[in-house]
Protein backbone atom coordinates (compact mmCIF):
# COMPACT_ATOMS: atom_id res chain seq x y z
CA UNK A 1 0.00 0.00 0.00
CA UNK A 2 2.88 2.40 0.71
CA UNK A 3 4.38 1.59 -2.01
CA UNK A 4 1.31 2.84 -4.68
CA UNK A 5 1.06 5.88 -2.35
CA UNK A 6 4.73 6.60 -2.95
CA UNK A 7 4.44 5.63 -6.79
CA UNK A 8 1.60 7.93 -7.12
CA UNK A 9 2.83 10.78 -5.58
CA UNK A 10 5.63 10.19 -7.71
CA UNK A 11 3.77 10.42 -10.62
CA UNK A 12 1.29 13.48 -9.73
CA UNK A 13 4.81 15.10 -9.37
CA UNK A 14 6.18 14.45 -12.58
CA UNK A 15 2.37 15.80 -14.04
CA UNK A 16 2.71 19.18 -11.94
CA UNK A 17 6.43 19.39 -13.60
CA UNK A 18 5.59 18.95 -16.82
CA UNK A 19 2.36 21.48 -15.88
CA UNK A 20 4.71 23.86 -14.51
CA UNK A 21 7.28 23.43 -17.13
CA UNK A 22 5.01 23.84 -20.05
CA UNK A 23 3.42 27.30 -18.19
CA UNK A 24 6.82 28.45 -17.87
CA UNK A 25 7.64 27.87 -21.57
CA UNK A 26 8.45 31.18 -23.41
CA UNK A 27 6.94 31.68 -26.29
CA UNK A 28 8.35 31.47 -29.03
CA UNK A 29 9.35 34.03 -31.52
CA UNK A 30 10.14 32.19 -35.05
CA UNK A 31 7.91 33.85 -37.55
CA UNK A 32 9.10 37.59 -37.83
CA UNK A 33 5.53 37.92 -40.77
CA UNK A 34 3.72 36.44 -37.78
CA UNK A 35 1.98 38.48 -35.26
CA UNK A 36 2.03 37.25 -31.87
CA UNK A 37 -1.22 38.34 -29.11
CA UNK A 38 -0.24 39.15 -26.12
CA UNK A 39 -3.60 38.50 -24.65
CA UNK A 40 -3.15 35.06 -26.05
CA UNK A 41 -0.05 34.34 -24.50
CA UNK A 42 0.33 36.72 -21.49
CA UNK A 43 -0.10 36.38 -17.81
CA UNK A 44 -2.97 38.84 -17.08
CA UNK A 45 -2.97 40.88 -14.26
CA UNK A 46 -5.50 43.28 -13.18
CA UNK A 47 -4.33 46.49 -10.91
CA UNK A 48 -6.82 49.19 -10.40
CA UNK A 49 -5.59 50.53 -7.26
CA UNK A 50 -2.09 51.07 -8.94
CA UNK A 51 0.00 48.84 -6.89
CA UNK A 52 2.89 48.62 -9.78
CA UNK A 53 4.28 51.16 -11.85
CA UNK A 54 7.33 51.37 -14.39
CA UNK A 55 9.62 52.20 -11.54
CA UNK A 56 8.64 49.02 -9.48
CA UNK A 57 7.15 46.09 -10.41
CA UNK A 58 8.74 44.44 -7.47
CA UNK A 59 6.85 41.03 -7.02
CA UNK A 60 4.65 41.34 -10.59
CA UNK A 61 6.27 38.05 -11.71
CA UNK A 62 4.88 36.20 -8.82
CA UNK A 63 1.13 37.43 -9.47
CA UNK A 64 1.86 36.44 -13.28
CA UNK A 65 2.89 33.27 -12.76
CA UNK A 66 -0.13 32.80 -10.71
CA UNK A 67 -2.30 34.35 -13.39
CA UNK A 68 -4.32 32.69 -15.74
CA UNK A 69 -3.27 33.17 -19.83
CA UNK A 70 -6.00 33.94 -22.34
CA UNK A 71 -8.32 35.40 -20.38
CA UNK A 72 -11.55 36.63 -22.35
CA UNK A 73 -12.33 39.60 -24.11
CA UNK A 74 -15.02 41.05 -21.96
CA UNK A 75 -12.43 41.17 -19.04
CA UNK A 76 -9.80 42.65 -20.62
CA UNK A 77 -12.69 45.69 -22.12
CA UNK A 78 -13.77 45.68 -19.12
CA UNK A 79 -10.52 46.25 -17.00
CA UNK A 80 -9.57 49.60 -16.80
CA UNK A 81 -5.91 49.04 -15.48
CA UNK A 82 -3.89 46.13 -16.12
CA UNK A 83 -0.47 44.23 -16.79
CA UNK A 84 0.04 41.66 -19.35
CA UNK A 85 3.43 40.23 -18.61
CA UNK A 86 4.35 37.49 -21.10
CA UNK A 87 7.70 35.38 -21.77
CA UNK A 88 9.08 35.58 -25.04
CA UNK A 89 12.22 33.72 -26.77
CA UNK A 90 13.49 34.95 -30.05
CA UNK A 91 14.23 32.08 -32.37
CA UNK A 92 14.30 34.38 -35.60
CA UNK A 93 17.21 36.03 -36.81
CA UNK A 94 15.03 39.45 -36.59
CA UNK A 95 16.58 41.77 -33.62
CA UNK A 96 13.79 44.46 -33.84
CA UNK A 97 10.15 44.29 -32.67
CA UNK A 98 7.48 46.71 -31.61
CA UNK A 99 4.83 46.54 -28.91
CA UNK A 100 1.77 47.61 -31.04
CA UNK A 101 -1.54 49.14 -29.07
CA UNK A 102 -4.20 49.52 -32.02
CA UNK A 103 -6.04 52.19 -29.97
CA UNK A 104 -6.51 55.92 -30.38
CA UNK A 105 -4.90 56.97 -27.40
CA UNK A 106 -4.07 55.64 -23.79
CA UNK A 107 -3.81 57.66 -20.47
CA UNK A 108 -1.48 55.64 -19.17
CA UNK A 109 1.16 52.99 -20.75
CA UNK A 110 4.30 51.98 -19.74
CA UNK A 111 6.67 48.92 -20.90
CA UNK A 112 9.36 47.27 -19.17
CA UNK A 113 11.54 44.19 -20.47
CA UNK A 114 13.84 42.42 -18.34
CA UNK A 115 16.48 39.51 -19.66
CA UNK A 116 16.36 35.99 -18.15
CA UNK A 117 18.46 36.87 -15.37
CA UNK A 118 15.96 39.51 -14.43
CA UNK A 119 17.68 42.90 -15.50
CA UNK A 120 16.61 45.70 -16.79
CA UNK A 121 16.98 46.14 -20.91
CA UNK A 122 14.23 48.53 -21.14
CA UNK A 123 11.41 50.99 -19.48
CA UNK A 124 9.24 53.24 -21.07
CA UNK A 125 6.31 55.04 -19.51
CA UNK A 126 3.71 57.93 -20.05
CA UNK A 127 0.95 58.83 -22.17
CA UNK A 128 0.66 57.34 -25.27
CA UNK A 129 0.48 59.78 -28.04
CA UNK A 130 0.77 57.56 -31.26
CA UNK A 131 3.34 59.79 -32.42
CA UNK A 132 5.59 57.33 -33.56
CA UNK A 133 3.45 55.77 -36.31
CA UNK A 134 2.14 57.28 -39.21
CA UNK A 135 -0.85 58.87 -37.56
CA UNK A 136 -2.29 58.79 -34.50
CA UNK A 137 -5.08 56.70 -35.55
CA UNK A 138 -3.27 53.57 -35.65
CA UNK A 139 -2.16 53.58 -31.84
CA UNK A 140 1.00 53.26 -29.95
CA UNK A 141 4.00 51.20 -31.28
CA UNK A 142 6.72 50.66 -28.61
CA UNK A 143 10.20 49.08 -30.47
CA UNK A 144 11.97 47.22 -28.51
CA UNK A 145 15.26 45.11 -28.97
CA UNK A 146 14.89 41.18 -28.21
CA UNK A 147 17.80 39.67 -29.30
CA UNK A 148 18.27 35.79 -31.34
CA UNK A 149 18.38 33.05 -28.89
CA UNK A 150 17.79 35.10 -25.76
CA UNK A 151 14.93 34.70 -23.13
CA UNK A 152 13.20 38.38 -22.74
CA UNK A 153 10.02 38.94 -20.00
CA UNK A 154 7.59 41.91 -21.22
CA UNK A 155 5.75 44.23 -18.94
CA UNK A 156 3.15 45.60 -20.59
CA UNK A 157 0.85 48.20 -18.64
CA UNK A 158 -2.37 49.53 -20.02
CA UNK A 159 -4.79 52.11 -18.52
CA UNK A 160 -7.61 52.69 -21.19
CA UNK A 161 -11.27 54.10 -20.44
CA UNK A 162 -13.92 51.70 -19.98
CA UNK A 163 -16.16 52.87 -22.96
CA UNK A 164 -14.85 51.37 -25.64
CA UNK A 165 -12.46 49.96 -23.97
CA UNK A 166 -9.38 47.74 -25.19
CA UNK A 167 -9.95 45.56 -28.32
CA UNK A 168 -7.34 42.65 -26.94
CA UNK A 169 -6.88 41.58 -30.88
CA UNK A 170 -4.92 45.38 -30.90
CA UNK A 171 -2.08 44.36 -28.16
CA UNK A 172 0.29 42.92 -30.25
CA UNK A 173 3.99 41.51 -30.35
CA UNK A 174 5.38 42.27 -34.35
CA UNK A 175 8.61 42.59 -36.02
CA UNK A 176 9.64 46.14 -36.77
CA UNK A 177 9.99 45.46 -40.67
CA UNK A 178 6.73 44.08 -41.15
CA UNK A 179 3.67 46.22 -41.44
CA UNK A 180 1.31 46.22 -39.32
CA UNK A 181 -1.99 45.36 -41.54
CA UNK A 182 -3.82 47.32 -39.26
CA UNK A 183 -1.88 50.22 -39.03
CA UNK A 184 -1.56 50.00 -43.02
CA UNK A 185 -5.74 49.33 -43.26
CA UNK A 186 -6.52 52.39 -41.09
CA UNK A 187 -3.97 55.05 -41.97
CA UNK A 188 -5.28 54.22 -45.79
CA UNK A 189 -8.54 54.70 -44.81
CA UNK A 190 -8.18 57.82 -42.30
CA UNK A 191 -6.23 59.76 -44.68
CA UNK A 192 -8.87 59.04 -47.70
CA UNK A 193 -12.20 59.35 -45.69
CA UNK A 194 -10.89 62.28 -43.93
CA UNK A 195 -9.47 64.25 -46.43
CA UNK A 196 -12.13 63.80 -48.88
CA UNK A 197 -15.33 64.48 -46.01
CA UNK A 198 -12.81 67.62 -45.56
CA UNK A 199 -13.09 69.04 -49.37
CA UNK A 200 -16.73 68.12 -49.41
CA UNK A 201 -17.06 70.49 -46.53
CA UNK A 202 -15.16 73.50 -48.15
CA UNK A 203 -16.47 72.87 -51.26
CA UNK A 204 -20.13 73.02 -50.08
CA UNK A 205 -19.32 76.32 -48.10
CA UNK A 206 -17.66 77.98 -51.42
CA UNK A 207 -21.39 77.23 -53.46
CA UNK A 208 -23.08 78.29 -50.24
CA UNK A 209 -20.73 81.69 -50.26
CA UNK A 210 -21.78 82.03 -54.01
CA UNK A 211 -25.53 81.32 -54.02
CA UNK A 212 -26.29 81.65 -50.51
CA UNK A 213 -28.25 78.64 -50.63
CA UNK A 214 -28.70 77.01 -46.85
CA UNK A 215 -28.80 73.84 -47.77
CA UNK A 216 -25.00 73.88 -48.53
CA UNK A 217 -24.22 75.34 -45.38
CA UNK A 218 -25.89 72.87 -43.74
CA UNK A 219 -24.09 70.11 -45.56
CA UNK A 220 -20.98 71.89 -45.10
CA UNK A 221 -21.20 72.34 -41.47
CA UNK A 222 -22.59 68.33 -41.43
CA UNK A 223 -19.20 67.29 -43.00
CA UNK A 224 -17.28 69.21 -40.90
CA UNK A 225 -18.64 68.09 -37.91
CA UNK A 226 -18.31 64.29 -39.01
CA UNK A 227 -14.75 64.85 -40.23
CA UNK A 228 -13.98 65.85 -36.27
CA UNK A 229 -16.28 62.94 -34.80
CA UNK A 230 -13.90 60.58 -36.65
CA UNK A 231 -10.79 62.88 -36.04
CA UNK A 232 -11.62 62.18 -32.06
CA UNK A 233 -12.76 58.96 -32.51
CA UNK A 234 -9.14 57.81 -33.93
CA UNK A 235 -7.12 60.39 -32.09
CA UNK A 236 -6.22 62.58 -34.62
CA UNK A 237 -6.82 65.08 -32.15
CA UNK A 238 -4.03 64.59 -29.10
CA UNK A 239 -1.74 64.70 -32.23
CA UNK A 240 -1.75 68.85 -31.66
CA UNK A 241 -3.17 68.57 -28.09
CA UNK A 242 -1.38 65.66 -26.64
CA UNK A 243 -2.62 62.38 -25.07
CA UNK A 244 -3.78 64.19 -21.67
CA UNK A 245 -6.44 65.98 -24.22
CA UNK A 246 -9.71 64.75 -23.09
CA UNK A 247 -11.31 63.86 -26.36
CA UNK A 248 -14.83 62.58 -24.62
CA UNK A 249 -16.47 65.50 -24.65
CA UNK A 250 -15.25 66.88 -27.92
CA UNK A 251 -16.32 63.52 -29.45
CA UNK A 252 -19.71 63.49 -28.35
CA UNK A 253 -20.60 67.46 -29.64
CA UNK A 254 -19.44 66.55 -33.07
CA UNK A 255 -21.72 64.07 -33.24
CA UNK A 256 -24.56 65.13 -31.74
CA UNK A 257 -23.73 68.19 -33.74
CA UNK A 258 -23.47 66.16 -37.15
CA UNK A 259 -27.41 64.69 -36.61
CA UNK A 260 -28.62 68.50 -35.85
CA UNK A 261 -26.63 69.62 -39.22
CA UNK A 262 -27.65 66.60 -41.22
CA UNK A 263 -31.15 67.02 -39.96
CA UNK A 264 -31.18 70.15 -41.18
CA UNK A 265 -29.49 69.76 -44.53
CA UNK A 266 -31.78 66.76 -45.64
CA UNK A 267 -35.15 69.06 -44.30
CA UNK A 268 -34.04 71.76 -46.79
CA UNK A 269 -32.90 69.34 -49.65
CA UNK A 270 -36.55 68.01 -49.76
CA UNK A 271 -38.95 71.22 -48.68
CA UNK A 272 -39.03 71.54 -51.85
CA UNK A 273 -41.12 68.33 -52.37
CA UNK A 274 -43.97 69.59 -49.87
CA UNK A 275 -43.15 67.90 -47.20
CA UNK A 276 -46.23 68.16 -44.95
CA UNK A 277 -46.26 70.58 -42.06
CA UNK A 278 -46.27 67.81 -39.55
CA UNK A 279 -42.87 66.24 -40.75
CA UNK A 280 -41.96 69.67 -41.56
CA UNK A 281 -42.38 70.38 -37.70
CA UNK A 282 -41.05 66.44 -37.05
CA UNK A 283 -37.62 67.36 -38.77
CA UNK A 284 -37.35 70.32 -36.37
CA UNK A 285 -37.90 68.52 -32.91
CA UNK A 286 -35.52 65.93 -33.81
CA UNK A 287 -33.02 68.46 -34.88
CA UNK A 288 -33.73 70.12 -31.43
CA UNK A 289 -33.53 66.28 -29.77
CA UNK A 290 -30.14 65.87 -30.94
CA UNK A 291 -29.27 69.22 -29.93
CA UNK A 292 -30.17 68.72 -26.59
CA UNK A 293 -27.64 66.67 -26.71
CA UNK A 294 -24.67 69.05 -26.57
CA UNK A 295 -25.72 70.10 -22.75
CA UNK A 296 -27.13 66.44 -21.14
CA UNK A 297 -22.89 65.42 -22.46
CA UNK A 298 -22.10 67.87 -19.62
CA UNK A 299 -24.34 66.32 -16.91
CA UNK A 300 -24.76 62.45 -17.68
CA UNK A 301 -22.64 59.77 -17.32
CA UNK A 302 -20.28 58.75 -20.30
CA UNK A 303 -21.53 55.17 -21.05
CA UNK A 304 -25.17 56.79 -20.95
CA UNK A 305 -24.46 59.83 -23.05
CA UNK A 306 -22.61 57.26 -25.36
CA UNK A 307 -25.67 55.25 -25.50
CA UNK A 308 -28.19 57.88 -26.33
CA UNK A 309 -25.95 58.89 -28.90
CA UNK A 310 -26.07 55.54 -31.03
CA UNK A 311 -30.20 55.89 -30.06
CA UNK A 312 -30.39 59.46 -31.32
CA UNK A 313 -28.50 58.31 -34.57
CA UNK A 314 -31.06 55.79 -35.26
CA UNK A 315 -33.70 57.82 -34.80
CA UNK A 316 -32.50 60.53 -37.41
CA UNK A 317 -31.64 57.51 -39.34
CA UNK A 318 -35.02 56.36 -39.74
CA UNK A 319 -36.41 60.21 -40.07
CA UNK A 320 -34.19 60.29 -42.82
CA UNK A 321 -35.03 57.68 -44.64
CA UNK A 322 -38.67 57.78 -44.53
CA UNK A 323 -38.74 61.64 -45.31
CA UNK A 324 -36.47 60.61 -48.60
CA UNK A 325 -38.73 57.76 -49.62
CA UNK A 326 -41.61 60.08 -49.65
CA UNK A 327 -39.70 62.45 -51.71
CA UNK A 328 -38.63 60.10 -54.08
CA UNK A 329 -42.44 58.56 -54.46
CA UNK A 330 -42.72 62.48 -55.48
CA UNK A 331 -40.35 62.11 -58.37
CA UNK A 332 -36.90 63.38 -56.76
CA UNK A 333 -33.88 62.55 -58.62
CA UNK A 334 -31.88 64.07 -55.77
CA UNK A 335 -33.90 61.74 -53.69
CA UNK A 336 -32.98 58.96 -54.92
CA UNK A 337 -29.71 59.30 -54.86
CA UNK A 338 -29.98 60.10 -51.75
CA UNK A 339 -31.72 56.98 -50.72
CA UNK A 340 -28.45 55.24 -51.88
CA UNK A 341 -26.36 56.92 -49.69
CA UNK A 342 -28.77 55.80 -46.79
CA UNK A 343 -28.45 52.79 -47.68
CA UNK A 344 -24.52 52.96 -47.41
CA UNK A 345 -25.06 55.15 -44.13
CA UNK A 346 -26.89 51.93 -42.42
CA UNK A 347 -23.70 50.21 -42.59
CA UNK A 348 -22.30 53.03 -40.51
CA UNK A 349 -25.02 53.29 -38.18
CA UNK A 350 -25.67 50.23 -37.56
CA UNK A 351 -21.75 49.02 -36.36
CA UNK A 352 -22.04 52.60 -34.18
CA UNK A 353 -25.15 52.19 -32.40
CA UNK A 354 -24.87 48.15 -32.09
CA UNK A 355 -21.50 49.24 -30.68
CA UNK A 356 -23.06 51.88 -28.32
CA UNK A 357 -25.83 49.90 -27.29
CA UNK A 358 -22.99 47.10 -25.76
CA UNK A 359 -22.50 44.57 -28.36
CA UNK A 360 -18.90 43.08 -28.64
CA UNK A 361 -17.46 43.28 -32.27
CA UNK A 362 -14.21 43.23 -33.91
CA UNK A 363 -12.95 47.06 -33.31
CA UNK A 364 -10.64 46.88 -36.51
CA UNK A 365 -13.20 45.77 -38.95
CA UNK A 366 -15.62 47.92 -37.04
CA UNK A 367 -13.56 51.03 -37.90
CA UNK A 368 -12.80 50.16 -41.06
CA UNK A 369 -16.28 49.79 -42.18
CA UNK A 370 -17.73 52.56 -40.13
CA UNK A 371 -15.66 55.62 -41.25
CA UNK A 372 -15.73 53.54 -44.70
CA UNK A 373 -19.35 53.43 -45.14
CA UNK A 374 -19.67 56.68 -43.91
CA UNK A 375 -17.08 58.60 -46.78
CA UNK A 376 -18.95 56.44 -49.47
CA UNK A 377 -22.75 57.92 -48.08
CA UNK A 378 -21.08 61.32 -47.92
CA UNK A 379 -19.95 60.87 -51.81
CA UNK A 380 -23.44 59.96 -52.74
CA UNK A 381 -24.66 62.83 -50.82
CA UNK A 382 -21.91 65.45 -52.57
CA UNK A 383 -23.08 63.70 -56.03
CA UNK A 384 -26.47 64.82 -54.55
CA UNK A 385 -25.49 68.35 -54.21
CA UNK A 386 -23.98 68.43 -57.44
CA UNK A 387 -27.07 67.15 -58.96
CA UNK A 388 -28.72 70.47 -57.22
CA UNK A 389 -25.92 72.73 -57.88
CA UNK A 390 -26.02 71.90 -61.96
CA UNK A 391 -29.65 72.62 -61.93
CA UNK A 392 -29.28 76.39 -59.35
CA UNK A 393 -26.40 77.35 -62.10
CA UNK A 394 -29.17 76.41 -65.04
CA UNK A 395 -31.35 78.53 -63.17
CA UNK A 396 -28.72 81.38 -62.58
CA UNK A 397 -27.65 81.80 -66.17
CA UNK A 398 -31.37 81.63 -67.04
CA UNK A 399 -32.34 84.64 -65.13
CA UNK A 400 -29.36 86.19 -66.28
CA UNK A 401 -29.98 85.48 -69.57
CA UNK A 402 -33.54 86.89 -69.14
CA UNK A 403 -32.21 90.09 -67.54
CA UNK A 404 -30.43 90.72 -70.45
CA UNK A 405 -32.86 89.45 -72.94
CA UNK A 406 -35.66 91.54 -75.05
CA UNK A 407 -38.18 88.87 -74.30
CA UNK A 408 -40.59 90.01 -77.62
CA UNK A 409 -37.09 88.96 -80.08
CA UNK A 410 -34.35 87.49 -78.15
CA UNK A 411 -32.20 90.35 -79.00
CA UNK A 412 -29.70 91.79 -75.77
CA UNK A 413 -31.39 94.07 -74.17
CA UNK A 414 -30.77 97.87 -72.84
CA UNK A 415 -28.85 96.13 -69.83
CA UNK A 416 -26.97 93.93 -71.87
CA UNK A 417 -25.91 96.74 -74.46
CA UNK A 418 -24.96 99.05 -71.59
CA UNK A 419 -22.57 96.03 -70.23
CA UNK A 420 -20.85 94.79 -73.55
CA UNK A 421 -20.34 98.54 -74.59
CA UNK A 422 -18.49 99.19 -71.11
CA UNK A 423 -16.02 96.25 -72.20
CA UNK A 424 -15.77 97.09 -75.57
CA UNK A 425 -14.73 100.29 -74.71
CA UNK A 426 -12.03 98.98 -72.21
CA UNK A 427 -10.86 96.56 -74.75
CA UNK A 428 -10.61 99.89 -77.37
CA UNK A 429 -8.58 101.74 -74.56
CA UNK A 430 -6.52 98.79 -74.08
CA UNK A 431 -5.62 98.51 -77.46
CA UNK A 432 -7.28 95.12 -77.81
CA UNK A 433 -9.66 96.97 -80.51
CA UNK A 434 -8.65 99.48 -83.80
CA UNK A 435 -12.10 100.26 -83.67
CA UNK A 436 -15.61 100.29 -81.93
CA UNK A 437 -18.52 102.11 -83.85
CA UNK A 438 -21.82 102.05 -82.76
CA UNK A 439 -24.81 102.41 -84.71
CA UNK A 440 -28.22 103.72 -83.39
CA UNK A 441 -31.45 102.68 -85.53
CA UNK A 442 -35.27 103.80 -85.37
CA UNK A 443 -37.70 101.20 -87.46
CA UNK A 444 -39.50 103.83 -88.79
CA UNK A 445 -43.05 102.82 -89.71
CA UNK A 446 -43.91 100.86 -86.57
CA UNK A 447 -46.59 103.10 -85.14
CA UNK A 448 -48.67 103.28 -87.94
CA UNK A 449 -48.52 99.95 -88.38
CA UNK A 450 -49.67 99.18 -85.01
CA UNK A 451 -52.49 102.18 -84.89
CA UNK A 452 -53.68 100.70 -88.82
CA UNK A 453 -53.06 96.90 -88.40
CA UNK A 454 -52.66 96.10 -84.64
CA UNK A 455 -50.00 95.50 -82.11
CA UNK A 456 -49.92 91.84 -83.02
CA UNK A 457 -48.74 92.90 -86.49
CA UNK A 458 -46.36 95.39 -85.03
CA UNK A 459 -44.92 92.37 -83.05
CA UNK A 460 -44.25 90.66 -86.54
CA UNK A 461 -42.68 93.13 -87.84
CA UNK A 462 -40.14 94.08 -84.98
CA UNK A 463 -38.98 90.04 -84.54
CA UNK A 464 -38.11 90.30 -88.29
CA UNK A 465 -36.00 93.33 -88.18
CA UNK A 466 -34.58 91.76 -85.42
CA UNK A 467 -34.24 87.79 -86.84
CA UNK A 468 -32.63 89.72 -90.04
CA UNK A 469 -30.12 91.96 -88.23
CA UNK A 470 -28.59 88.86 -86.74
CA UNK A 471 -28.31 86.80 -89.92
CA UNK A 472 -26.62 90.07 -91.80
CA UNK A 473 -24.24 90.51 -89.26
CA UNK A 474 -20.91 89.35 -87.95
CA UNK A 475 -20.97 86.92 -85.17
CA UNK A 476 -18.20 89.54 -83.49
CA UNK A 477 -21.06 92.26 -83.99
CA UNK A 478 -23.68 92.40 -81.99
CA UNK A 479 -27.62 93.45 -82.17
CA UNK A 480 -29.78 95.13 -79.25
CA UNK A 481 -33.39 96.04 -78.89
CA UNK A 482 -33.60 99.41 -76.58
CA UNK A 483 -36.81 99.22 -76.59
CA UNK A 484 -39.98 99.87 -78.48
CA UNK A 485 -38.73 100.88 -81.98
CA UNK A 486 -35.33 101.79 -80.58
CA UNK A 487 -32.44 99.49 -82.06
CA UNK A 488 -28.87 99.14 -81.49
CA UNK A 489 -25.65 97.68 -83.21
CA UNK A 490 -21.83 97.67 -81.80
CA UNK A 491 -19.30 96.82 -84.45
CA UNK A 492 -15.76 96.18 -82.80
CA UNK A 493 -13.40 96.29 -85.19
CA UNK A 494 -9.85 94.40 -85.42
CA UNK A 495 -8.10 96.87 -87.85
CA UNK A 496 -8.87 100.68 -88.73
CA UNK A 497 -11.55 100.91 -90.74
CA UNK A 498 -10.74 102.95 -94.09
CA UNK A 499 -12.37 106.51 -94.96
CA UNK A 500 -16.38 106.37 -96.03
CA UNK A 501 -16.21 102.44 -95.33
CA UNK A 502 -19.34 103.39 -92.83
CA UNK A 503 -21.52 103.12 -96.30
CA UNK A 504 -21.41 99.70 -96.43
CA UNK A 505 -23.79 100.01 -93.12
CA UNK A 506 -26.39 101.84 -95.04
CA UNK A 507 -26.59 99.08 -97.97
CA UNK A 508 -26.78 96.43 -95.66
CA UNK A 509 -29.60 98.13 -94.13
CA UNK A 510 -31.22 98.97 -97.07
CA UNK A 511 -30.69 95.23 -97.84
CA UNK A 512 -32.62 94.29 -94.19
CA UNK A 513 -35.47 96.89 -94.89
CA UNK A 514 -36.37 95.59 -98.57
CA UNK A 515 -36.59 91.50 -97.07
CA UNK A 516 -38.83 93.23 -94.11
CA UNK A 517 -41.14 95.38 -96.98
CA UNK A 518 -41.39 91.87 -99.31
CA UNK A 519 -42.24 89.90 -96.02
CA UNK A 520 -45.49 92.28 -95.85
CA UNK A 521 -44.72 95.45 -94.15
CA UNK A 522 -43.95 98.00 -97.08
CA UNK A 523 -44.69 101.17 -95.55
CA UNK A 524 -41.47 100.02 -92.82
CA UNK A 525 -38.18 101.92 -93.14
CA UNK A 526 -35.27 102.61 -90.81
CA UNK A 527 -33.22 105.38 -89.79
CA UNK A 528 -29.51 104.90 -88.09
CA UNK A 529 -26.81 107.51 -86.68
CA UNK A 530 -23.43 106.06 -86.72
CA UNK A 531 -20.19 107.00 -84.45
CA UNK A 532 -16.82 105.40 -83.39
CA UNK A 533 -14.88 105.96 -79.66
CA UNK A 534 -12.18 107.20 -82.27
CA UNK A 535 -13.47 110.00 -83.07
CA UNK A 536 -14.61 110.77 -79.47
CA UNK A 537 -11.13 109.81 -77.85
CA UNK A 538 -12.49 106.90 -76.40
CA UNK A 539 -15.52 108.78 -74.45
CA UNK A 540 -18.45 106.15 -74.73
CA UNK A 541 -20.78 109.07 -73.34
CA UNK A 542 -20.19 111.07 -76.27
CA UNK A 543 -20.22 108.25 -78.69
CA UNK A 544 -23.34 107.36 -77.69
CA UNK A 545 -24.67 111.19 -78.08
CA UNK A 546 -23.01 111.52 -81.67
CA UNK A 547 -24.97 108.22 -82.77
CA UNK A 548 -28.08 109.27 -81.36
CA UNK A 549 -28.02 112.57 -83.01
CA UNK A 550 -27.19 111.46 -86.52
CA UNK A 551 -30.09 109.13 -86.26
CA UNK A 552 -32.49 112.31 -85.50
CA UNK A 553 -31.22 113.54 -88.60
CA UNK A 554 -31.16 111.42 -90.52
CA UNK A 555 -34.75 110.87 -89.87
CA UNK A 556 -35.47 114.71 -90.15
CA UNK A 557 -34.00 114.17 -93.65
CA UNK A 558 -36.21 111.71 -94.87
CA UNK A 559 -39.55 113.45 -93.66
CA UNK A 560 -38.36 116.38 -95.32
Amino acid sequence: MKTQLVILLVVLGSLLGVVASAAAQPVKLDDPAQTYSLVEHGHFVPDLDGRWTADNIDGLAEAARAAQTGVSEERVRSTERFWLVTSVRNDSQEARWVVSLLVSYLPEVALVVEDEEGERILTRSGESTGLTQILPVVGNAQPVILEPGEVNTLYLLVRARPEPGVDPSELVLRSQPAWSPHAFQLTGFVLLCLGAMIAMSLFSLVIWARFRTTTYLWFSLFAATTSLLWATAYGVVQLFWGASFDISLLNFGANASSLVFCTLFVRRLLETYELSAKVDRTFLVVAAAAASLLVAMFVMPHGLTYTLNALAALLVWVLLVGATVYATVRGSREARLLLVAWGVFLVSAFLTIIEGLGASLPTLQVRLWTIGTTAAGMLLMGLTMGSQMRRLLIEKRSAERDARTDALTDLRNRTAFEFDFRKRAAAYNAGRYAEVMVAFMDLDGLKGINDARGHETGDNLLRTFARLLEREFRDDDRAYRLGGDEFVLLLPARSAPEKGEHKWLQMRLEGIIAEVRASGFPEADVSFGLASLSETGGNRKETLARADARMYKNKRRKRV
